[in-house]
């Protein structure tokens, strides 16, 4: 686990060398066409904040060199980027985004060849191999898992590895061991289309929970 701000940009360091070349999807999961090794996630020199507020979790890049941190077309980025503007706490852009304290990693690493659709096993087992090591580097002061058909069983799967003995409640905040600390996991929809109104409503209760405060956007002319 980091200790310090030196130590966790280290350790980050080192996760995402492990995860740009892994190739456990291809030995595990055979019958799935996966785009293996992901390479890496996000842009040169992105580092995440030294203090995260928020961790969101998406479910997987939805395709090979293209993810939420090096798209500004993404569909990820997109819609969180419209909720969070709507919820009075806007992020024009990604460094804004970082500089909120927001950061976001997905439970896959690797888009799946052909489609932009997730499949639920990866997602798992990357979750079981790099996403528990990369929660307990960042020690978040919060978890928000952006999807119910991928992102809400993976977070009950998370849960259970750090103790929590019955499940997570969808919409619902739950304490979670983190770092020796004790942090809010939420596990909501994916913010855009038909569910968007959903994420939106508990965004806003969770950011009154964790008293992340409103700001001006300063993108928009007067």
């Amino acid at each position: 686990m980091c200790q310090n701000d030196n130590l966790m940009a280290f350790r980050w360091d080192e996760l995402q060398a492990t995860v740009s070349s892994c190739r456990r999807c291809e030995t595990d999961l055979p019958y799935i066409e996966v785009e293996c090794p992901p390479g890496r996630l996000y842009l040169e020199g992105i580092k995440p904040p030294n203090t995260v507020k928020v961790l969101f979790i998406g479910v997987a890049p939805p395709k090979m060199g293209n993810s939420f941190h090096t798209d500004s077309s993404d569909n990820l980025w997109l819609g969180l980027s419209t909720l969070l503007r709507e919820l009075r706490r806007p992020c024009a852009t990604l460094y804004e985004f970082y500089n909120r304290g927001f950061f976001l990693i997905h439970s896959a690493k690797c888009a799946i060849r052909g489609t932009t659709s997730p499949h639920l096993n990866v997602a798992q087992l990357c979750a079981s191999i790099h996403l528990t090591k990369e929660i307990d580097c960042l020690a978040p002061e919060a978890v928000c898992w952006l999807s119910k058909n991928i992102c809400f069983p993976v977070s009950q799967m998370e849960a259970k590895r750090r103790g929590l003995t019955h499940g997570l409640k969808f919409g619902v905040p739950t304490s979670i061991s983190v770092d020796n600390k004790t942090v809010p996991f939420l596990p909501t929809t994916w913010p855009g289309r038909a569910w968007k109104e959903i994420t939106k409503a508990h965004l806003k209760s969770f950011f009154s929970m964790l008293r992340i405060p409103e700001w001006e956007d300063h993108s928009q002319p007067n």
